[in-house]
Order: structure tokens, then sequence, then C-alpha cells
């Protein structure tokens, strides 16, 4: 007999009519929500993050939700300053109590209102890889790497791809004539196209003819795909040989996008083709965009040709 976990805790606390539920209780229901509907990065994201608070919550005495007050918030917060915490990763944290609340609600399994200021942030900036160091990067892994590295690093640097994305790539979804790859697992588990160039479809087509697993990255000793730790080593040790101070796969994301709205791509096309569930994450770039207008308005505005035309 199939027993729906959800349906069982929401009648039976309707039917005992207590509208509170054990934190823990709570949590274990949104995780099998989020496991079920959500990608697996998404899931690593709460479940990490619920941790941490309702650890906290818990060594307070706080096991129900209807204990949750802005008071115990506000005591968590000024640990985690303490404790040299940003107040970005704060937010996400609290952000993640929000969202069980919000889906216990939603479920009529509680009914109760939490609300919560969010905490200024200082957004870090966007740092992309120069062209030089592109150029040197893509050299040594053609010069170091396997035949499966160099063409991931093509795709890296190509098309903004995300690591877990690029583990997922499915073969079968390689579309080698429109020189396109669907991608079925994504962040937002919303799935799209990246786009290819002859290079890179040359060396996707030798990777296909000289690989049996389903995907397009995979380890031989298991046949099943890379993983996210083997994209990070082989980045590293590029980082290392070239002695440069920052590099990592996220870069070349940024690095992308960075250069698209350069070359007069509009905020819908890179938005779409980030992958970005809203505006917003796409509009972080702008302002490395403005670097550029800057320029310009300063070397074309009217007064500048008056002055020294």
């Amino acid at each position: 007999m199939n027993i729906n976990l959800n349906e069982f805790v929401k009648n039976l606390y309707q039917y005992a009519n207590i509208n509170d539920l054990e934190i823990e209780r709570g949590r274990e229901m949104f995780m099998q929500h989020v496991k079920i509907t959500k990608a697996k990065a998404t899931y690593k994201f709460y479940e990490s993050h619920l941790r941490l608070l309702c650890d906290y919550l818990k060594e307070n005495n706080i096991e129900f939700f209807s204990k949750i007050t802005t008071e115990i918030i506000n005591s968590y917060v000024l640990r985690c300053q303490k404790l040299k915490i940003t107040n970005c990763t704060i937010n996400k944290r609290i952000g993640a109590l929000k969202a069980v609340i919000a889906y216990l609600n939603k479920e009529e399994i509680i009914n109760q209102d939490f609300k919560y200021y969010k905490l200024k942030e200082i957004k870090p900036e966007i740092e992309i890889i120069s062209m030089n160091n592109l150029k040197l990067v893509l050299e040594d892994g053609n010069r170091n790497g396997t035949r499966q590295n160099y063409l991931l690093l093509l795709l890296l640097i190509s098309t903004g791809i995300r690591r877990t994305e690029l583990t997922m790539i499915d073969k079968e979804y390689i579309n080698l004539e429109s020189n396109q790859i669907y991608l079925e697992h994504t962040k937002t588990n919303s799935p799209r196209y990246i786009y290819f160039d002859s290079t890179t479809k040359k060396l996707i087509e030798s990777e296909m003819k000289n690989n049996n697993s389903k995907w397009l990255f995979y380890n031989p000793e298991t046949n099943d795909h890379i993983t996210t730790s083997q994209i990070d080593n082989f980045i590293s040790r590029i980082k290392k040989r070239l002695n440069l101070d920052k590099l990592s796969p996220h870069k070349f994301r940024h690095t992308y996008a960075t250069m698209l709205l350069e070359n007069g791509a509009t905020l819908e096309e890179v938005r779409l083709l980030m992958g970005h569930s809203s505006y917003e994450m796409t509009k972080r770039y702008l302002h490395i965009n403005n670097k550029k207008l800057a320029k310009t308005s300063l070397a074309m505005n009217p007064l500048t040709s008056l002055l020294h035309g």
C-alpha cells in the first residue's frame, strides 16, 4: 500500500486540529518535494543551508514552527556575523527556511506567517578571464589535456554552460546537423539549447565515435558521466601550470555572458543562453558592460569633439 507522506501528515494534523509542526518533520517533507521536483544542485543548496539553520534552532530548543520568532532569527544572524559569515550567505539560509514555511503553508499543513527583512548585501564584483589568458588556457588544454578535456574546455568557453550541466550531456540530445545540444538537466530545471561551432563539432563527432557511454563526458572506468570535482581538478591543474591568480569553471560562464553583451546581444538573448530564471540574474553583468559604455561616452560625446576634435 502506497502512502503519500505529505498527505498523511496533513490529514493527521487537520484531524487533531493542531496547526503546528515539528521543524525537522517539515524540513524532511520539503526536502522530499525538492528532490522530486528540482535539480540536484538545488537539492544540495537547500540541504546544506537548512541543516545549518535548523541545527541552531534545535540547539536553542526551538522544535516547532510556531516557536520561530524574529528574536531567535536575530540571535542567529548575530552569531553568524560574529563568525564573519557574509550577509549574502545568511540571507540564503533564512531564505531556505522561508521556502520551507511557504511550501507547508501552500500544502495547508501549517498556517503560519514568517517574515524577516533581507540583510544588505555587498555583491562581489563579477570577475572575467582576459582574452590573453583565455588564449593561454586554450593552448594549455590542447597541449596537456585529453581530447575529452579539450572538448570540455571549448564548451565552457563558448557556451557558458554550468559544470553540472556539462557532466550530464546525453549524446542522444546532440544534433550535429544544427550544431546544438539540448540540455535536459539544468540548475533551474528548465531545459535549454546551447550551440557549438565547426571546430567543436569535429571534436564532438570524434568523441561520440570513440565513446560507448550514453554521456558525452564519461569516466572510462565506470562508463558513467564525469563529476563536477573532475572538472574542477582539470581546471585547477591548468591554473597551476599557467600560474594564474583566478581561474574557475564559473569564470568561463561570467566571461561568456560579458562578451555576449559587449558584442551587442540583448538582455533577453543573454538570459536565454545562460539559462537564467529571471532578469535579475542577467542584470548582474550590465555593470561590466557599462564600463565599455562609459569609455565610449567619454571618447565620443559632443564635448570631446568640440574640445579635441
